[in-house]
C-alpha cells in the first residue's frame, strides 16, 4: 500500500536488466490497478508489452477493445494481389458471364485468397474470404480484346459477393472492343478497371467476374501480369 498528497505513493526500481520494479499477481482478480480522479490513471515512459490471457499478440497486429474496453490484439494484416490470366480461361465467348482466374499470387497476407490450383476449379476458387466484418478496398484491371473481323462487342467487369448464399454485385464498370470490318486489327479497351471501398461481412465471399453481354468473341490476355490484376486489403475492422 502506498499513499502520497503530493508526491509519490509507490515507487520501485529494477536497475538489471531482467528486473521487475514493480510486480502484481492475482489469480482471478486484478493484478495492478490505476485510477485518477483527475490526472492520468496510467503514464508509461518506454516500451509496452501486452500478452497473455486472450490478448492474442501476433507480428503486425492492431490494439483493439470491446465494448467493456477490454483490450486484445486483432490482425490486420490482410491483403492479397493476384496477377495473369489461368492459361485455359483467356477466352471471352459471346453473351457470357465468366469468374476471372488468375494465374499468380503476388502476395496474400491472412491467406484468405484462394488461387486456382488446376484446370478445373471449384466453386471456392480465386474467391477472397473476409476474415473479419469492415471496410475493404479493391482494385482490378482486365485488358479485353476482340477476335476476329467485324467484331463490336460490350463488356461488364463485375465484383461480385456471396453473402450467406445469396449474390450480388458490388460494384461494376463497363468497356466496348471494335474492331475495323476491312482489316484484322486489334483494337484493346484498357477501361475494365475498378477501384472501390465497399463494406463486408466476416465470412462474405468475393470474386471478380467479366460478362460479354454482345458481340463477336473476345479474349482476355493472359500472357501479361501487368494488365490483369486484382487485388484488395482490409482498410479497418469494424
Amino acid at each position: 500500500f502506498g499513499e502520497s498528497v503530493a508526491g509519490t505513493g509507490v515507487k520501485g526500481y529494477g536497475n538489471n536488466a531482467g528486473s521487475v520494479a514493480v510486480f502484481g499477481s492475482a489469480l482471478d482478480g486484478t493484478g495492478v490497478k490505476a485510477f485518477s480522479f483527475g490526472g492520468t490513471a496510467l503514464e508509461v515512459i518506454g516500451k509496452v508489452s501486452i500478452s497473455g490471457g486472450n490478448t492474442n499478440p501476433s507480428d503486425g497486429a492492431v490494439l483493439t477493445s470491446d465494448a467493456d474496453g477490454n483490450a486484445v490484439w486483432q490482425k490486420n494484416k490482410i491483403g492479397f494481389k493476384a496477377m495473369g490470366i489461368y492459361s485455359g480461361f483467356s477466352s471471352l465467348p459471346e453473351n457470357t458471364d465468366r469468374k476471372v482466374h488468375f494465374a499468380h499470387e503476388n502476395y496474400d497476407f491472412g491467406s484468405c485468397y484462394n488461387l486456382l490450383a488446376s484446370s478445373s476449379p471449384a466453386s471456392n476458387s480465386s474467391t477472397f474470404t473476409a476474415p473479419v466484418s469492415g471496410i475493404y478496398h479493391f482494385d482490378a484491371q482486365l485488358l479485353v480484346r476482340g477476335e476476329g473481323l467485324n467484331s463490336l462487342f460490350q463488356t461488364d467487369i463485375r465484383l461480385q459477393v456471396n453473402r450467406a448464399g445469396t449474390v450480388s454485385t458490388l460494384v461494376f464498370n463497363n468497356g466496348s472492343v471494335a474492331v475495323n470490318d476491312f482489316e484484322l486489327k486489334v483494337y484493346d479497351v484498357s477501361n475494365l478497371q475498378l477501384n472501390t471501398d465497399v463494406y463486408l461481412l466476416k465470412g462474405d465471399i468475393v470474386w471478380l467476374e467479366i460478362a460479354q453481354i454482345a458481340g463477336g468473341d473476345g479474349k482476355i490476355p493472359y500472357t501479361s501480369t501487368t494488365t490483369a490484376q486484382f487485388s484488395g486489403h482490409l482498410v479497418f475492422e469494424d
